[in-house]
């Protein structure tokens, strides 16, 4: 079954296990912090063959971006922060989300929580880090929830949300059928998901018992897209968006069913940016556009505050 098939299935059960201070001073106060942008971003990390930034950051702007996602080495230091946020207002970008390592997490959250909300950013989303010590049992990923959930105290104080950014270990069961992403969850009850379609896909996971299951987690989703088996290896066997083997129609629907605004464009190793930035912001814009009809008649395919802005996702 295709994962989009999947999505749109009926829902079942699934097993489960049972947070420079001066010098980057933060923008405004917690309860001034925008709303996530709704509509398209595009991962600047599918860029990072190409550029520069201030390219990539024109480029995503003149394709019908609204904003970009950004990476871990972009919250590095304050020369980073000064160019991305001047590139970030040359575009007319705005970035609410950013990728940020555990140990960005673990060592310096003030810090990291400072330079996030400088650059407007509302959500952080951590996941494995190379040179991180891989959790390899439900003690270890239990032991990782928990010094997450402390450590993402400082950042959720700044009123940022943390999140979890989903690859493919984390989906592999590690006990009793449970997963350590699973176990995440059961550890920190206020982390978000930001679910990587591509990556579930990759590992064969049922996206109906996920999205029963931690649904509500969702704040934002990279959209992937997969080739059919032995094609496209110059790209990794990774697609443009529409291109490949995820039913992405049925994806969108489920998603903005559950009021997920956010939708990152991404891409493990494109040979031209462009390119896939051009055809994934078009394919996506094609797919909501085929939606949004369903509003006349289906009043609970988009809840608020997702229907409000269902037209504005489509806005070139």
């Amino acid at each position: 079954m295709s994962v989009g098939n999947q999505i749109g299935a009926a829902s079942s059960s699934a097993t489960g296990y049972g947070q420079f201070e001066s010098s980057l001073s933060p923008k405004g106060s917690p309860d001034l912090m925008p709303d996530p942008h709704p509509g398209y971003s595009y991962h600047l990390g599918t860029s990072r063959r190409f550029g520069p930034l201030r390219t990539t950051l024109r480029m995503a702007s003149d394709l019908g971006y609204m904003s970009v996602e950004g990476t871990p080495d972009m919250l590095s230091d304050a020369a980073s922060i000064a160019r991305l946020e001047v590139g970030l207002g040359a575009a007319g970008l705005s970035m609410p989300t950013c990728h940020i390592t555990q140990t960005q997490l673990r060592a310096a959250p003030r810090r990291t929580a400072a330079m996030a909300r400088r650059l407007g950013v509302h959500t952080v989303f951590v996941g494995a880090s190379t040179g991180d010590k891989a959790p390899r049992d439900a003690d270890d990923w239990f032991l990782l929830g928990s010094r997450m959930r402390r450590y993402a105290e400082a950042l959720r104080a700044a009123g940022l949300t943390v999140g979890w950014h989903n690859q493919t270990d984390e989906l592999a069961p590690v006990e009793a059928g449970a997963s350590g992403l699973s176990i995440l969850f059961d550890t920190d009850r206020d982390l978000a998901w930001q679910i990587d379609v591509g990556a579930m896909a990759l590992a064969e996971q049922p996206l109906t018992e996920w999205m029963a299951r931690h649904g509500e987690r969702i704040t934002a989703a990279h959209l992937r897209d997969l080739a059919k088996p032995g094609d496209n290896l110059r790209e990794d066997g990774w697609a443009d968006l529409g291109k490949g083997t995820v039913d992405l129609h049925g994806l969108l629907s489920s998603l903005r069913s559950r009021g997920v605004n956010m939708m990152v464009m991404a891409h493990a190793n494109p040979s031209d940016d462009e390119r896939f930035a051009a055809r994934a912001i078009a394919t996506v814009r094609r797919m909501d556009q085929m939606l949004v009809p369903a509003l006349d008649t289906d009043p609970t395919l988009y809840p608020k505050p997702a229907r409000k802005q269902a037209c504005m996702w489509m806005t070139p």
